[in-house]
């Protein structure tokens, strides 16, 4: 299992921000070895766990057109960012 941890800054809670959040995370749901997404905002600041069945799902997840619309603008809705992923063993 691959987990992708997404931490950010907020610059603004506002509703586009939260739909295209919901769509997106829909979206991933529906790919092939997607497993679970976790999200919590505390002071303006994003955590997001992601858990994937392995690599090659999220190099799908990574090609998904929405998130990369998302990721050309993350600089819209975040004053900064960091992703990083994690191989876990069951």
């Amino acid at each position: 299992m691959i987990q992708v941890l997404f931490i950010g800054e907020i610059k603004e809670l506002t509703p586009e921000y939260e739909a295209y959040n919901d769509s997106l995370y829909a979206s991933a749901k529906d790919l092939p070895g997607f497993l679970s997404i976790t999200t919590e905002v505390r002071d303006g600041i994003e955590v997001t766990v992601s858990r994937w069945k392995d690599q090659e799902s999220v190099k799908e997840w990574a090609k998904d057109p929405e998130h990369m619309e998302a990721k050309a603008r993350v600089y819209d809705w975040y004053k900064w960012y960091r992703a990083k992923h994690f191989n876990c063993i069951d």
